[in-house]
């Protein structure tokens, strides 16, 4: 289910860097942010793939691997990924799935 407007700033408020930007700043970036919801065992993103842009997990928990399928990380709330592919011509360097648990 979608965020509201009210709700979406009241988490970014809790994460950092967005809780230090000020309101209007933080007004201005709302439009930009993008729900998605992943269904379980689905890639969030392939390796190689075109990214969208950075991507900040509001619940659950999303599982990074390497270009040989090697686990790099599990993130959960508040945690962003995305951030290498975006640096390198906007591919993504890892994948990124969502394993359908919390």
């Amino acid at each position: 289910m979608p965020l509201s407007p009210a709700d979406l700033t009241r988490f970014l408020r809790s994460v950092h860097p967005y809780d230090s930007l000020e309101a209007s700043e933080l007004d201005g970036l709302l439009p930009k942010f993008k729900m998605v919801e992943v269904a379980a065992e689905a890639p969030v993103y392939a390796l190689g793939e075109e990214l969208e842009g950075l991507y900040l997990i509001h619940t659950g928990e999303v599982h990074i691997d390497d270009e040989n399928g090697a686990p790099l990380s599990i993130l959960g709330p508040r945690n962003s990924f995305g951030e290498r592919g975006l640096t390198r011509q906007g591919k993504a360097l890892t994948s990124a799935w969502w394993p359908g648990r919390c």
